[in-house]
């Protein structure tokens, strides 16, 4: 998963691969969630992976369309994991595309962001 070694030179604890599909399989996305020790190490990464090709993550390239309408990736940390999320699809699918992505990016960085701040009544 790490192409580009950023991963590894940023402490990256572990990684995890979700493949989702929408549409009838005319939208499918590929969530990436990399966890680092510390908030700083996390923006630090996604610093970094900001910078380069998209090839500095690899995903499962098969989980998601050879060709397609739309085709975007989005990134961002949240405390001290990096999310990316990689979306593709079809004619069928594009005009829904750019808002299940946002979602698909938001709801799981809210999530982190969140997680650990309910408190017990």
């Amino acid at each position: 998963m790490d192409g580009a070694g950023v991963l590894a030179k940023s402490k990256c604890d572990h990684a995890v691969q979700v493949a989702y599909t929408a549409y009838g399989g005319a939208l499918k996305g590929v969530r990436i969630i990399m966890a680092f020790p510390t908030k700083e190490d996390a923006e630090e990464a996604s610093t970094k992976l900001g910078k380069l090709s998209s090839d500095a993550v690899t995903w499962r390239k098969d989980r998601t369309h050879a060709t397609y309408e739309y085709g975007k990736i989005r990134m961002g940390d949240t405390r001290n994991v990096v999310v990316v999320t990689i979306v593709t699809a079809t004619e069928a699918a594009k005009d829904k595309a750019t808002k299940f992505h946002n979602y698909f990016q938001a709801d799981v960085a809210g999530y982190f962001l969140f997680r650990d701040d309910v408190t017990a009544g």
